[in-house]
């Protein structure tokens, strides 16, 4: 059984250090379970929130820094791709190429071959491709609202997964 690690790594988006947990794979399936209440229709948005929540020890401090730092919503869609990418750089089980959905409609880390009958990939759900955040700015437009703002919900989504 291998331990579980904490590697800092440099956020350029976001000019911030960030830990990142490094999970055994033995035990990233057990993290992936908090997932099936989705049955494994969630987006790609959806999932980079959950690793972000799940892997980054110092959630709380990198969003206190980026709720001062950060300006244009834009920054933040791309600082979550370069997080997210960090993260599967440290954890790459938690590749969502490497995923499936299995016939009980659970996500699993795919076995070596081919998928077996009732399996498909994560990233071949249908709700993959829409983005939450998108979704969430084009209300905000149509409403000229500024009550959620993207960083607002991403605290939302991460305090969803701590509890």
């Amino acid at each position: 059984m291998s331990d579980y690690g904490v590697f800092e790594k440099y956020l350029e988006e976001g000019d911030f250090t960030v830990s990142i947990l490094k999970t055994p794979v033995d035990e990233i399936e057990d993290k992936l379970a908090y997932l099936a209440k989705e049955k494994g229709q969630i987006a790609n948005s959806y999932y980079g929130d959950f690793i972000i929540a799940t892997c980054v020890t110092n959630i709380k401090q990198l969003l206190y820094h980026l709720n001062q730092q950060i300006e244009d919503p834009s920054d933040v869609i791309k600082l979550r791709e370069e997080l997210v990418a960090l993260i599967i750089e440290i954890n790459p089980s938690l590749d969502p190429n490497n995923l499936i959905i299995n016939r009980n409609s659970v996500i699993k880390i795919k076995k070596d071959g081919d998928l077996e009958d009732g399996e498909k990939l994560l990233t071949d759900n249908k709700y993959w491709e829409l983005s939450y955040y998108e979704d969430v700015n084009k209300t905000k437009d149509d409403s000229d609202s500024d009550e959620d703002d993207e960083l607002t919900t991403i605290n939302k989504i991460v305090k969803s997964f701590k509890k």
